[in-house]
């Protein structure tokens, strides 16, 4: 297999199919919906940083949440020209808690078609239904992946671009060390969980540097 095509599937299998969709189903499945919106404008917008290239550019996070838009359908990409979703639902949900001017967050509709955020124009109100837009973004984030998988060289490229730069994610040891003064209960950094019961990584069971 290509490098390339190796280190994608590596990083959607973790932290797009695997941390960024369990975020939010373990939201959705409480009920959280504020947090479940929350999330879901937040990966939008790094999705669209990968699209971009220009995930770490914190100059770019409106191009960026915009840039995957087309990704969830045209309603979205309409709806952002009509009223800026990203500043009234992703800004509004980051900086404020709430979405700007009047907003319903609900776990979901009644019609099963309906998109995610919905524009009530007569009564100027953003309606989140997060199983719908968390539909709609698994539908996108697929979309996407499947563009890279056919060997998208223009896409490939920003993907490397995005994931090549340097991240907040710290090293298995360095995460051990400081596991050592906080009392945190387990760890996850990549793909290993090391829990405060077990050995170190490195350290077999009857090491006594446990």
């Amino acid at each position: 297999m290509d490098f390339s095509l190796q280190r994608i599937d590596e990083y959607f299998d973790e932290y797009i199919f695997g941390y960024m969709f369990q975020d939010i189903s373990g939201a959705i499945d409480i009920k959280a919906n504020y947090l479940a919106a929350l999330g879901l404008s937040v990966y939008t917008e790094v999705m669209g940083g990968l699209v971009t290239g220009n995930l770490k550019s914190h100059e770019d996070s409106g191009a960026n949440y915009r840039a995957f838009l087309p990704y969830l359908g045209l309603h979205y990409v309409e709806l952002e020209e009509k009223i800026r979703i990203w500043k009234r639902v992703r800004c509004g949900l980051i900086h404020e808690y709430f979405v700007k001017e009047p907003s319903l967050i609900a776990l979901k509709f009644k019609e099963e078609n309906l998109p995610g955020i919905y524009y009530l124009e007569n009564i100027n109100t953003v309606i989140v239904a997060v199983e719908h837009y968390f539909k709609d973004f698994k539908s996108g984030v697929k979309k996407y992946y499947e563009e890279l998988k056919n060997g998208d060289s223009d896409l490939i490229a920003k993907f490397e671009q995005a994931t090549n730069a340097p991240s907040g994610a710290i090293y298995i040891h360095e995460a051990v060390k400081v596991s050592t003064k906080f009392s945190f209960d387990h760890i996850s950094v990549g793909r290993l969980t090391w829990k405060r019961d077990d050995p170190p990584p490195g350290k077999s069971a009857n090491s006594s540097n446990r």
